[in-house]
């Protein structure tokens, strides 16, 4: 039976996640800029030691693994970043197949079936399941040092501490919210060792993890020693400025926190997310209190502690985030629910289940439809501009919205269209919305010198 529902889980998760892909990926800011030098890399041999930065252009750099990672996905396609879909197909199959490996293992099959299902009808893990960039990663590499540090407790061999450093390195240069996962493996393992005398710590193992964690930020170093130390610096001024700054708001983290809980809450209500947060909390509390599995007990504890954490961490930062800056909590929270159904009779927990679909479909619905600003439309812009002035040199402005010149240069670089910034090249116009007289391609509309189209 479990096996039937396995395959029923894997077919909406593919659903939701590579429902006409194509149409709906986007192809913005982020996406241009590592595409340009996955680009320089396979073009002019050109390589980087610098990825994204953090928050803003004030902020320092973290490592280019994830530029890499993209380098073998942009030659099956030359260069095409058409690239971008099946690298997400790819990381999407990997998460969901390594996350009901693990925790069934760690839990039972049920366990992983319920965070599977659960994760798969979350309206918040569909938008962001289905966007090509760094924090894509986070959810795949909570998974994977879960199941790190269940090996150091039932094995504790030096491989083991070794990987789980490496791996805490690696994903925090995805993005840097990963850090949390290093203060959930301090509780986790100071809880461990507190309570099991039959697992013996040594600092060399220790030492070998921080080792190991700080060899994934060696591209930086290289690049700091080659430039006076300059990411160091500004790691430095952005934290300095951080806890310096005059106009924190410690609660506003509040409503970023409302609109994550959506797909539980079903709208917009801070004093929901909060009870049902507060909630959660007493929850994995529970269960870390009461479960005779001895591994359950610790990680639901340890959990519990993360948990209690957000609110500290977020007031601490004292500045808006991001939605997508609670995504490495969720996979806790994800699964502190499962268990809890898991508790629940069947037919209970079937009718919960029912309604948490209910309640995120009209929101799943949303996500799925095709992006008119996407991938596809920038392609078709791009293609429509070559198939009106053929060869002939031209330069391009934009004009409409914040960022609705993003992806298009790159398109016509990996195209080889000529276009220059030079006062003597007629220029071609893309706006939104379409003018009169304009090409329309919805929405955005393409002014075309008549000197430029081909006879």
């Amino acid at each position: 039976m479990k096996k039937y529902i396995l395959i029923l889980i894997a077919i909406a998760f593919a659903a939701t996640r590579f429902w006409q892909l194509d149409q709906r990926i986007i192809f913005d800011w982020d996406q241009e800029q590592f595409s340009n030098q996955i680009y320089d890399i396979i073009t002019l041999n050109k390589f980087t030691l610098l990825g994204p930065r953090v928050t803003d252009d004030l902020g320092f750099f973290l490592a280019p693994y994830f530029t890499y990672i993209l380098v073998p996905f942009y030659l099956l396609t030359n260069l095409d970043p058409s690239a971008l879909i099946i690298f997400m197909v790819a990381i999407n199959s990997l998460f969901f197949i390594a996350s009901y490996k693990i925790i069934s293992k760690m839990f039972s099959a049920s366990h992983a079936l319920g965070f599977l299902a659960l994760w798969t009808f979350s309206s918040y893990h569909v938008k962001y399941d289905s966007i090509p960039w760094w924090p894509i990663y986070l959810p795949l590499g909570v998974v994977l040092v879960w199941y790190l540090l269940n090996r150091i407790r039932t094995k504790n061999r030096s491989l083991d501490w070794a990987l789980l450093g490496g791996s805490l390195g690696f994903f925090s240069n995805m993005h840097f919210q990963f850090i949390v996962m290093g203060v959930f493996c301090g509780l986790y393992l100071f809880l461990m060792f507190r309570n099991n005398k039959t697992v013996v710590f040594a600092w060399t193992k220790a030492a070998l993890a921080v080792g190991s964690f700080l060899i994934m930020f060696t591209p930086l170093l290289l690049f700091d020693l080659r430039h006076d130390f300059l990411n160091t610096n500004l790691m430095l001024g952005y934290f300095v400025r951080s806890g310096t700054a005059t106009q924190k708001d410690m609660w506003v983290w509040r409503e970023v926190f409302a609109n994550t809980f959506i797909p539980y809450t079903y709208m917009r209500s801070v004093a929901v997310s909060l009870i049902i947060g507060a909630g959660l909390i007493w929850g994995a509390w529970w269960l870390g209190k009461n479960s005779t599995d001895k591994a359950k007990a610790l990680f639901f504890t340890a959990t519990a502690y993360l948990l209690i954490l957000i609110p500290v961490i977020f007031a601490a930062y004292g500045k808006r985030p991001s939605e997508y800056y609670f995504m490495v909590f969720f996979p806790f929270i994800t699964l502190v629910i499962a268990h809890l159904l898991v508790k629940l009779s069947k037919t209970i927990a079937v009718v919960l289940f029912v309604f948490y679909i209910l309640g995120n479909m009209a929101n799943i619905r949303y996500e799925l439809v095709t992006n008119p600003q996407g991938l596809a439309a920038k392609k078709s812009i791009v293609m429509k501009i070559k198939e009106r002035v053929g060869d002939n040199n031209y330069t391009i402005s934009f004009d409409g919205p914040p960022n609705t010149d993003t992806g298009f240069k790159y398109l016509l670089k990996v195209r080889s269209m000529p276009y220059g910034l030079t006062e003597n090249y007629s220029m071609i116009g893309v706006h939104i919305p379409a003018k009169p007289g304009d090409v329309v391609q919805q929405p955005y509309g393409i002014t075309i010198p008549k000197q430029l189209l081909v006879k």
